[in-house]
């Protein structure tokens, strides 16, 4: 964070762990710089988040987040540009290869049929400027 903010984190050598100091109150946008830089910062301390998919067992931590808003990019190379919001985290931007593409596409295919009672999934898809609801 800038060092003129009320909030100070410093990541030990180790990279086990991290010092904070707060001097006064935090507003909404300097907790909101502080989340980015957190989760920047947890990138680099051991041990590592597993990219495995997480388990139920009680000693995982989760952001369960109720119906996030979604906007679609589609990216060359069959890639897309996934950006979720929750009000809580505001907006995450994910760039998806191909591959997860696919994988998206084929397990919402699978269990969304066009067939299954004209029950069809709206996304809002982002080209440029303009936005569209397919």
């Amino acid at each position: 964070m800038d060092n003129d903010t009320s909030l100070t984190i410093t990541l030990d050598t180790d990279g086990v762990s991290a010092q904070f100091d707060i001097k006064d109150r935090l507003s909404a946008a300097e907790v909101d710089v502080l989340i980015r830089d957190l989760v920047g910062m947890r990138v680099e301390m051991q041990p590592a988040i597993s990219n495995g998919p997480p388990s139920n067992d009680a000693g995982n931590i989760f952001s369960e987040q109720d119906d996030p808003h979604l906007d679609l990019k589609k990216l060359p190379g069959g890639r897309v540009r996934l950006k979720l919001f929750t009000p809580g985290l505001g907006w995450t931007l994910l760039d998806l290869s191909a591959e997860s593409t696919a994988t998206l596409r084929d397990y919402l295919t699978l269990v969304f049929p066009a067939e299954e009672g004209g029950r069809s999934l709206q996304l809002t898809f982002s080209t440029g400027n303009t936005n569209k609801s397919h």
